[in-house]
């Protein structure tokens, strides 16, 4: 994820055990982690300064 000045901030991850991750599993699974990313980037580039919006 990405800061409102486009520097890398923060990371997520997935953990489990290994037979969940595989095959088309692993590639939905890194899609979806993608997804959160993005959405998560955009909602801190919507936030005003430091304690401004939710």
């Amino acid at each position: 994820m990405f800061d409102r000045a486009g520097s890398p901030a923060w990371a997520l991850s997935l953990t489990g055990v290994e037979p969940r991750f595989n095959g088309d599993r692993t590639a939905q699974l890194g899609t979806l982690l993608l997804e959160a990313a993005h959405a998560l980037t955009q909602r801190i580039a919507r936030r005003g300064p430091a304690g401004d919006g939710p």
